[in-house]
């Protein structure tokens, strides 16, 4: 790592902010110079008074030489001069300096403030754009009267839907490598999973030609789950491996065919943090068998936007990065835990983390929590129908019935058996 030079020669910069007599601001270094000659000037050791009460802070007080001012339940200020400041105020004076400091080296940076409570107007564009996915496939079925192409008709309609939900909720998009996006189609536009905004962000990207996956959950949502439909999305069921696969068939024909694209998640489910979650094989065996190239999508910071478990569309930009396509007509299944890794770490190195091996590749799917598996969340949620439909203590007609070693009906048991599915039985990884 790199440790920036400040503008007092030095690498690193003391949390001190002083006030000069002629009304000047010193931060760093040179605040600290004047702190012998100007002590009740200098601000320092701020933190201690971060958050707290004026009543709270009088044993503190007394050790440092600057002025605390408030009363009773007031949150604590520091004077210096005619002014007085709050201790985030004082700590936004030094980071500044920072910023500065970065900005001058050529640095990126990140500003972060508090998201707060979502504010009426922020629910109110989320409402509305969700539900222009509705009027924008509205929209199209007059092109479709028109034309009779249910495709230009789908194309239209996901092209608006992209625009008014971004203008909604005030999405932005900073795009590095737009000129893949058209370079060859068609392609499998594999992304990074961070956000419920990551739909409308893919499809304010590839506007055209597509079809998708999604998990079969969204099937069921009353309107937006058969547009989904319409609009070419396959549902599958992850907790069934041998079904999802089944179920993605159709995909290849549409590609080959069709030329259409596939967007797909290779993660499976949104990540709980930026740190890159293991990839499944689904989409590298679609690869395989269509021969389509694939097109890494690397989303950034879409958790700003709708962080996971957040119905909120809250305004931002997202950075993306669309890495040249990399061809797949000469991978096979044999190698396809080379491919797998070698896709994955050109999201790890996009995104500034560690390259993984093929064998922690590999392991790291494998040690994938529970809770970040849908195959195994979509099992338990089965599991749990199948017990409440077994369980005699929802039907006080049925007479008790007996129970194995884990408290699970005996009758339920046999169900289980018979579908060689235990409910407790670890995941099967792919």
């Amino acid at each position: 790592p790199k440790v920036l030079i400040n503008s007092s020669g030095n690498r690193t910069t003391p949390s001190v902010v002083a006030f000069t007599d002629k009304g000047d601001r010193l931060v760093g270094q040179p605040a600290r110079h004047q702190q012998v000659t100007n002590p009740a000037n200098t601000i320092y050791s701020i933190k201690r008074f971060m958050g707290r009460r004026h009543n709270e802070v009088q044993s503190e007080e007394t050790q440092v030489p600057y002025a605390v001012v408030g009363s009773g339940d007031d949150l604590v200020k520091v004077k210096a001069g005619d002014s007085e400041s709050t201790p985030p105020e004082i700590s936004a004076v030094i980071l500044r300096d920072l910023k500065q400091i970065a900005r001058e080296a050529g640095w990126s940076m990140a500003d972060f403030s508090s998201r707060g409570n979502a504010t009426s107007s922020q629910v109110l564009r989320s409402l509305a754009a969700t539900g222009s996915l509705v009027g924008s496939f509205m929209m199209g079925l007059p092109l479709y009267a028109l034309s009779g192409s249910r495709r230009d008709s789908l194309n239209f309609s996901i092209s608006l839907f992209a625009e008014t939900a971004s203008a909604l909720i005030g999405l932005d998009l900073d795009v590095r490598g737009r000129e893949n996006l058209w370079k060859q189609r068609p392609a499998i536009f594999m992304f990074n999973h961070q956000s419920n905004a990551d739909m409308l962000i893919m499809a304010s990207l590839i506007r055209r030609d597509i079809v998708g996956v999604g998990k079969r959950e969204l099937k069921n949502l009353p309107v937006i789950g058969p547009l989904m439909g319409a609009a070419g999305v396959v549902f599958i069921d992850r907790s069934d491996r041998q079904a999802a696969i089944e179920t993605m068939k159709p995909l290849v024909q549409a590609m080959q065919e069709e030329k259409k694209s596939l967007v797909i998640a290779p993660e499976g489910t949104r990540a709980p943090t930026r740190k890159l979650g293991a990839f499944k094989k689904g989409g590298f065996h679609v690869a395989i068998q269509s021969g389509v190239p694939i097109v890494p999508v690397v989303i950034h910071n879409s958790g700003d936007i709708s962080p996971k478990g957040d119905k909120i569309f809250r305004s931002g930009t997202v950075h993306v990065d669309v890495l040249p396509a990399i061809q797949t007509t000469d991978w096979s299944v044999a190698n396809i835990d080379e491919h797998v890794a070698d896709v994955r770490n050109a999201f790890l190195r996009t995104l500034g983390q560690p390259e993984l091996s093929v064998e922690e590749t590999a392991r790291a799917r494998r040690d994938t929590p529970d809770d970040l598996k849908p195959e195994v969340r979509g099992r338990r949620k089965k599991a749990g129908l199948k017990k409440s439909a077994f369980d005699p203590s929802e039907h006080d007609s049925v007479p008790p019935k007996r129970r194995g070693k884990r408290g699970i009906p005996n009758e339920m048991r046999s169900v289980g058996s018979q579908n060689s599915f235990d409910p407790e039985a670890p995941a099967t990884r792919h």
